[in-house]
C-alpha cells in the first residue's frame, strides 16, 4: 500500500495520512496525470484531474453552486476502472 500526506479534508479540517493510491490514467506517460486515492480516515475519494474550463464551470453551476473552497476537474471515461474500484473500495470498508 503506498501512503502519500494529505492536506486538511474541507469537511474536516482534520489532516489525514491514510491517503492510499489506487490508480493513474492508464494512458499517461508519466508525473502530472490525473490519478485516484482513497482516503481511509475520512473516507473520502482524492482526484487529481485537469482543471475545467470557465464554460464547464459555468455549466456545472445551473445543477451545483460552487463554493470558494470547491473545484471542477475532468477525468478521462478511461479511468472508469480506477474510479470504480475506489468507490468499491469505499464500500468495502
Amino acid at each position: 500500500m503506498k501512503l502519500v500526506q494529505a492536506h486538511a479534508t474541507r469537511s474536516t479540517g482534520e489532516v489525514s495520512l491514510a491517503l492510499r493510491f489506487i490508480g493513474i490514467d492508464p494512458e499517461s506517460s508519466g508525473g502530472n496525470c490525473p490519478a485516484v486515492w482513497v482516503d481511509d480516515a475520512t473516507h473520502e475519494i482524492v482526484i487529481q484531474g485537469w482543471q475545467a474550463d470557465e464554460a464547464t464551470k459555468k455549466r456545472t453551476q445551473q445543477d451545483s453552486p460552487l463554493l470558494d473552497t470547491e473545484g471542477v476537474i475532468r477525468v478521462p471515461g478511461r479511468m472508469a476502472e480506477i474510479l470504480r474500484k475506489a468507490l468499491d473500495d469505499l464500500a468495502g470498508s
